[in-house]
């Protein structure tokens, strides 16, 4: 199995950079929700998305299986998967543009726009 980090665009305000590293390390429940309500309203930082990609091959039932995991800010996974016919042959690049699409499919379109561009901004020895 193989795991893929991409690399974390450098776009970013300080405040958007401080308020992520806030969220994460303060234990004040009224902060977080501050720097929740600060994060819904504006977005979350480019630094805070991060894509893992894992591989499966030789399954019994399909070629190949690709699965995704998108964390954002709060931390929560986002997973989706994608599953090689037996007739296919397995393609790491298109399995990772359909697990991706299947887990980001529940978040809001601007949401889903920035994690796409941080999978097209990763960095081109992280295929």
């Amino acid at each position: 199995m193989s795991n893929i980090t991409f690399a974390k665009p450098t776009v970013s305000s300080p405040l958007d950079i401080w308020v992520a590293r806030r969220l994460r390390e303060t234990e004040c429940p009224a902060e977080r929700e501050e720097l929740k309500k600060y994060q819904e309203q504006w977005g979350i930082p480019k630094e805070e998305i991060r894509i893992r990609f894992k591989y499966r091959r030789d399954q019994p039932d399909h070629n190949g299986e690709t699965l995704c995991f998108v964390y954002l800010g709060d931390g929560k996974p986002y997973v989706g998967s994608a599953h090689c016919s037996k007739q296919d042959q397995f393609c790491k690049e298109t399995g990772r543009k359909v697990a991706l699409a299947r887990a980001v499919k529940p978040l809001d379109r601007a949401t889903r726009k920035r994690v796409w561009e941080a999978y097209f901004g990763r960095r081109s020895n992280e295929n």
